[in-house]
């Protein structure tokens, strides 16, 4: 599999043909996928006003996931060359053609793993700490892991001549050059998926802490402002759970036939071509995810659309009126009628109530709701938060 030494092209076998055709599909549909949606964020972006309540500029899920898509996107475009070798009817090892596929599926693969371990290491923070980082820390980092992808891309053809060669299906590193692959590639892609693992460990833990904690929250009270932002939390990262996972599953195929292929071991070139074809998915897949995952994770984000905003606020007045009515109710107010039988609620303040053992002034409540229990610790919550929403 190693490349012949001069520039005369490899002619592809039948099925090194068929593997070209399907590296190619699969290309184009990542390539499609990504810049499509890229497009449409960035759309929505800018006139977030005409379709959100709030923008999602600053959003830094969004953020990473754009920058995950371009990644993405990059790596896509290496892998189109397939229809170019195609046409060819072969591989060119060290020439133009092939050191532009090397840069692209190299810069491509390595910024794609360092923003899914960002990705990892933002969901772990906004369960742990409840926060995100400063947005221009976060800019930063950003930033930085373009910078550190583009040096590990160019760091080897730079210092190394013919570099990029034929490896099968399409051009990458040189098979000779066996510690630059695992130095400026695969120990950053095996370092990001084992920190993406033990991330993602602390993540299910925190998980299941936090809800053990919204149990015993229900438990204390019926309507709690804190159970509804744990939930939210919740959510949004069971959501982000899902890229690094595919990450995972469509690289580490690959990653492991490159390792055994430095410690000696033969690999098929069908095998090859299967673990090429299951890379360059990474678009489409993402992209799919998105498409999915979209509006639960812009809503649990806080970014409804400008309609439900509207009614949003409309039964939050709505609610907050019958919140401060039920308040008033307890406390004794001229609209709670009570039966002989029922103990007054000052009685004993601690103990927590059934609604179905009072009567209401149906003209006073907005609606009346049965069954359902309040303890005076709900009482100061709702009051509480009732005076925010109508001061």
């Amino acid at each position: 599999m190693g490349p012949d030494e001069g520039n005369t092209p490899v002619i592809p076998k039948a099925e090194v043909r068929l593997g070209l055709i399907a590296l190619g599909v699969i290309a184009l549909a990542s390539a499609l996928c990504t810049l499509a949606l890229i497009s449409f964020i960035a759309y929505r972006s800018w006139k977030w006003n005409s379709f959100y309540a709030t923008s999602i500029r600053r959003n830094v899920f969004v953020i990473l996931l754009c920058n995950l898509f371009l990644a993405d996107f990059f790596q896509s475009i290496g892998f189109l060359f397939s229809w170019y070798w195609l046409r060819k009817d072969g591989l060119d090892s060290y020439t133009g053609p092939c050191t532009v596929q090397g840069l692209f599926i190299n810069f491509g693969d390595v910024s794609s793993a360092f923003f899914v371990l960002a990705i990892a290491g933002q969901t772990w923070l906004h369960l742990r700490f409840k926060r995100q980082l400063r947005f221009d820390a976060f800019l930063t980092i950003v930033v930085g892991i373009w910078i550190f992808a583009l040096i590990l891309t160019v760091l080897g053809p730079a210092t190394t001549s013919r570099y990029f060669a034929d490896t099968g299906a399409w051009c990458w590193v040189d098979p000779r050059f066996k510690s630059q692959r695992l130095a400026y590639h695969y120990f950053w892609i095996f370092l990001v998926e084992f920190g993406t693992v033990v991330v993602y460990g602390f993540v299910i833990w925190e998980l299941r802490r936090s809800s053990s904690k919204l149990s015993g929250l229900q438990n204390e009270a019926s309507f709690s402002l804190e159970t509804e932002t744990h939930r939210r939390i919740q959510k949004s990262c069971l959501i982000m759970c899902c890229y690094p996972i595919a990450y995972i599953t469509l690289t580490l195929p690959l990653a492991v036939s490159r390792m055994s292929e430095i410690r000696g071991a033969d690999t098929s070139i069908q095998f090859l071509i299967f673990c090429g074809c299951f890379l360059v998915s990474s678009g489409w897949v993402d992209t799919v995810l998105y498409i999915l995952t979209r509006a639960s994770f812009l809503k649990v984000q806080g970014h409804t659309r400008v309609q439900e905003e509207s009614n949003q606020r409309s039964h939050r007045t709505n609610s907050a009126v019958m919140f401060k009515n039920i308040s008033r109710t307890y406390q004794g107010s001229p609209a709670q009628t009570r039966t002989a039988s029922s103990p007054s609620p000052t009685d004993e303040p601690g103990r927590v109530m059934s609604l179905s053992s009072w009567k209401y002034d149906t003209k006073t409540l907005p609606y009346s709701r049965t069954e359902e229990t309040f303890s005076t610790l709900d009482n100061e919550r709702l009051i509480q938060a009732t005076s925010t929403l109508n001061p």
